[in-house]
């Protein structure tokens, strides 16, 4: 073992320890005395003193250190899995990390408690499978390890993308800012991101896609995408029963309030005889130990029987399923690695292309281990897509395409009437022929529905810019282009009703009744959300001239619209405000473009809810507001020395809004009254019943080289 890699994570458990059990005599909880006003804080962005060559240093500095941390990181946790049992390792981390509670209200809280999510589980997993099987570790960690575990997962996975830190960046044009942005966007997204539908619809969807094919894949692989299904919806379910069995054990032991009772209840359901019982607290002064002191050293032993929650029984699954032994044999490894199978694998890859993630189970000999068998469902589409393509990559395109194109008539015939959804229909438009996936039609809405099947590529989720571009035109350019040519077409119909085109009789429809005309696109996959903000492309060089963009979703998210809202006119109201909200920006004034600016750049706490706010003011208003605050400065300047000169604007909203704005300007002259001239000007914005809200700005007059010195939002009491 490396003594530097000891050395480190021996500095991590004191750490760890002195953070978890020393106590400050000298701390009490404190109240912040308050006469009754509104609270201020204000956080100065760090690096806004920086020059730009300050700035390329810390950068610098940032990535480089970060890069050998991340080796180091690396390093430690392999050795780490050279000296303990990895498979207890990883089950412990697993069942506390991936775990929540669920009341009657739902799921308490949907973050990981100790700050590990599935991705940190999902590189602990691979980086076990790095380790040549004959060099894996045999002894079994206490929580203090697990404890070091958690952090050296945590700080791998901050410092892998702290390391990607580049200073060119400062220097890039707006188009490669674009590109760069998206870039980071996308490998985020592949890092952390794993549900593209709800459990429920995730399964719908591949069993009608995949099962299709079940015949030929029977053929080469000797199982079907119907068993490989049920087998891991099975491990899923049995592995949250036995979490549930798990914490039902553990709340009775604690509820037992009796120590003897506690040993007795435990050891009995672990199976340990007279013998086994006395040795394991032979060395433990019962009598003197608190109850419970005595109840966590029962569940860091318990935590060593994590492994088999998540060891695979095939016999037993075999009868539980009716799915015969060497089927699910099969079917466990085609979806397994063992340890050291990702040996020559490069350690680089395993945070954006990590091969756990189209074979999540763990093989040992003969032995099996999931868990993580949720990934499955995470990354089906890309699992069965390999299965498949193998053999018959264009029956299998066809299948995606001819699939999602049903699958979206079949989901828009719930709420749309089936006699007036068309599906495929052929009409020419300057020449050429063309198809539309689906319109449907509902009094006078005509909606437009284009359906794309492409799959994403590994490399575009990694960032390739060429792939990322090529999979943004295919999956959201052309779809949009294609069903506003068509929209244009059904206008130009309407306004020339006597035009004598085949299009006309092939719609259930009287044309001329088409009042107006909805658009949207939706993919099979997809494409980390990048469809809903479609800003993020304006510099990238990548829209065509005129593009009219549509709202885009992928199908599970499609389906969801349709499920919460139940009525048409809903569906319609949503799809068009969509629409709306996809449009070229509105005009903007200087004043509130560059507090924009500011606001997004240094990530000012509720920065998005000020930025709702201020875009609540119309063109016109914001130049208005800007008019003021230069008339008001102009009076500043010369009246500041006079007690109780006009130095704020308070604009008090009609009863329908519950927000207030204030402006606050001062000099540097008096700066050290700006506090006390914000608290007065909230007051006053806050006077008013129904506002329960204010947006104030504090402004110095005598610094113009940024929009605002302090922004904050204030509440009534």
């Amino acid at each position: 073992m490396s003594k530097k890699s000891k050395a480190r994570r021996d500095a991590k458990k004191k750490k760890l320890k002195n953070k978890n059990h020393k106590v400050d005599k000298n701390f009490s909880p404190t109240k912040v005395k308050s006469d009754g006003g509104p609270v201020l804080t204000s956080i100065e962005n760090p690096l806004s003193s920086l020059t730009r060559e300050q700035r390329e240093s810390l950068i610098k500095k940032i990535s480089s250190e970060s890069k050998v941390k991340l080796k180091e990181g690396i390093d430690d946790l392999k050795e780490f899995l050279c000296e303990y049992c990895p498979l207890t390792t990883l089950s412990i981390v697993a069942t506390y990390s991936l775990s929540q509670g669920v009341g009657d209200d739902g799921v308490v809280n949907k973050e990981s408690p100790i700050g590990v999510e599935q991705f940190h589980v999902e590189l602990l997993q691979a980086l076990i499978l790095t380790i040549p099987k004959d060099s894996l570790g045999t002894k079994m960690p206490t929580n203090m390890d697990i404890e070091v575990v958690f952090e050296l997962i945590k700080e791998i996975q901050q410092n892998s993308t702290q390391s990607r830190y580049r200073t060119a960046k400062l220097n890039q044009s707006n188009e490669e800012k674009a590109i760069s942005n998206i870039q980071e966007l996308l490998r985020g997204h592949t890092q952390i991101v794993r549900n593209w539908g709800f459990n429920s619809q995730i399964k719908t969807i591949i069993t009608e896609l995949y099962t299709y094919f079940d015949f030929e894949v029977n053929n080469i692989f000797g199982f079907t995408v119907t068993d490989t299904i049920k087998v891991f919806s099975h491990l899923v379910s049995s592995g949250e029963q036995k979490l549930t069995e798990r914490y039902e054990f553990l709340s009775s032991l604690y509820r037992t309030h009796d120590k003897k009772k506690l040993i007795d209840l435990y050891t009995d359901h672990i199976g340990l005889s007279v013998n086994d019982k006395e040795e394991l607290f032979e060395d433990l002064a019962i009598d003197r130990t608190p109850f419970k002191q005595l109840f966590f050293l029962m569940l860091s032993h318990y935590d060593l029987f994590t492994p088999y929650m998540y060891h695979i029984d095939c016999e037993e699954l075999s009868q539980e399923l009716s799915i015969a032994q060497e089927t699910i044999v099969k079917i466990l490894n085609h979806f397994s690695l063992e340890s050291g199978e990702l040996a020559t694998h490069n350690q680089g890859f395993i945070f954006l292309d990590n091969p756990i993630w189209t074979r999540p189970i763990v093989q040992k000999e003969s032995e099996y281990f999931c868990p993580l068998p949720q990934v499955f469902f995470s990354f089906s589409l890309n699992s069965l897509d390999n299965l498949i393509e193998g053999y018959d990559k264009d029956k299998l395109h066809e299948r995606r395409a001819l699939y999602l194109e049903e699958k979206i008539e079949e989901i828009v015939k719930t709420r749309f009437p089936e006699s007036h959804t068309i599906s495929g229909i052929q009409w020419d438009f300057e020449g050429k022929t063309f198809e539309t996936d689906l319109i449907t039609f509902i009094d006078s809405h005509a909606l437009i529905i284009e359906a794309k099947s492409h799959n994403i590529t590994k490399p575009a989720l990694r960032g390739a810019p060429d792939r990322i571009k090529k999979h943004f035109k295919e999956i959201y350019i052309d779809p949009s282009v294609q069903s506003f040519r068509f929209a244009e077409k059904i206008k130009e119909l309407i306004e020339n009703p006597d035009t004598n085109d085949p299009l006309i009789d092939k719609l259930p429809i009287d044309i001329s009744k088409i009042n107006k005309v909805i658009r949207v696109s939706v993919s099979l996959e997809d494409f980390a959300t990048l469809q809903t903000n479609l800003k993020l492309f304006e510099d990238t060089g990548w829209l065509p001239d005129g593009y009219e963009s549509c709202p885009s979703t992928n199908l599970a998210d499609f389906e969801t619209i349709f499920d919460l809202l139940e009525h048409p006119v809903q569906i319609l109201h949503y799809l068009e405000r969509r629409s709306i909200i996809q449009k070229p920006k509105p005009k903007t004034s200087k004043l509130f473009t560059e507090i924009f600016k500011q606001l997004e750049k240094r990530s000012t706490p509720r920065w998005t809810e000020i930025g709702c706010i201020l875009n609540m003011y119309v063109p016109e208003d914001q130049i208005q507001l800007s008019n003021m605050i230069k008339s008001l400065s102009k009076r500043v300047h010369h009246t500041w020395q006079q007690v109780g000169h006009k130095n704020m604007i308070i604009l008090c909203p009609h009863e329908s809004s519950k927000y207030s704005l204030a402006v606050v300007l001062y000099k540097d002259a008096n700066k050290q009254l700006r506090d006390k001239f914000i608290n007065e000007a909230s007051l006053q914005a806050l006077e008013p019943d129904h506002v329960k809200q204010c947006l104030l700005i504090a402004k110095n007059i005598d610094d113009n080289e940024i929009a605002y010195h302090l922004i904050g939002l204030f509440e009534s009491r």
